[in-house]
This record gives structure tokens, sequence and C-alpha cells, in this order.
């Protein structure tokens, strides 16, 4: 049985000042932080944000190879691969 995961942040997190920002060279999948209050365990929405888009970078993500963004005033867990942070994996 896999055990869920629930991130919680407080609205400081939403409104924390960027720590830097990043153009993205390729299209990338993120997976939306929601508040606590609007839903109780769950994530929100996959998502794909487009190359080209400017997303802030809010801090570290929920593992060591994950970073919080934000991206048109909305929450992100995105993987540091994708921003160009690492090198890509091959499996």
């Amino acid at each position: 049985m896999q055990k869920q995961t629930l991130y919680t942040k407080s609205k400081a997190a939403l409104t924390a000042e960027p720590k830097g920002t990043v153009m993205l060279r390729k299209d990338v999948s993120a997976l939306e932080i929601v508040p606590e209050q609007h839903t109780k365990g769950h994530f929100g929405v996959i998502a794909q944000i487009a190359k080209g888009s400017k997303l802030e970078i809010c801090g570290t993500g929920f593992n060591e190879r994950t970073y919080k963004v934000r991206f048109q005033n909305r929450l992100f867990f995105v993987f540091s691969q994708d921003l160009g942070f690492e090198a890509s994996y091959t499996f």
C-alpha cells in the first residue's frame, strides 16, 4: 500500500519573494500545489507549462530533485532537471 504525502503550506508561501527566475527551454510537466483549505490530502492538477514561460523559483520542493515555482500566480512542483539544474536521466 502506498502512503500518500500531504504537502502543507501557509498563506506566506503564496506571497513568498522569489529566489530567482528561469525561462523554460522546453515544455515541462508540473504538479500544482493546492492550498490545504481547498482540498485535504490532494495535490492539484498536473499541468504542462509551455517553452518560453518565465517561472519564479520559490524554494525547494518535496524532495532533493524538485523545486517549488510560481507561474501565473499559482504554485507548482517541477523537477530540477526540467529547469536545467541537473543532468537528464536516461531510462
